[in-house]
């Protein structure tokens, strides 16, 4: 079972993003007793950055269903899938949830295949 899960925003802003963000870190929180569930800001760049934010910690002081935007940002630069699964690694994420559209998409196979090809204990999920 998964332990680690950390949850990527990335590209364009559309509607009730953070509710995805809530509802993803409740489901895995309560209902898979996934112990850490971080969030990545700033999309891919963030996740390669390193920087993570507990969202236990944030979602308990916020109510992000009233609020528009994605409270973990985005971008859109091209990062290696390399880079990324590098990240992952470094931060020992059992699965990432990646939400975007497609662009982001082919980012999360790219980096799904790279995972794959160094037999990484990471799952990515879209």
């Amino acid at each position: 079972p998964a332990q680690t899960c950390g949850i990527v925003t990335c590209g364009g802003l559309c509607p009730g993003l953070n509710t995805v963000v809530q509802e993803l870190y409740r489901c895995l929180s309560m209902q898979y007793f996934v112990e850490r569930v971080w969030g990545f800001e700033g999309g891919y760049e963030g996740l390669a950055q390193g920087k993570r934010v507990d969202l236990a910690r944030v979602l308990r002081k916020k109510n992000v269903y009233a609020e528009g935007g994605t409270l973990l940002g985005t971008s859109r630069p091209k990062i290696p899938a390399a880079q990324l699964a590098d990240a992952v690694e470094r931060e020992a994420l059992d699965c990432l949830f990646v939400v975007g559209g497609d662009g982001t998409m082919r980012g999360a196979a790219a980096l799904s295949e790279e995972l794959q090809k160094r037999d990484s204990k990471c799952r990515v999920a879209v």
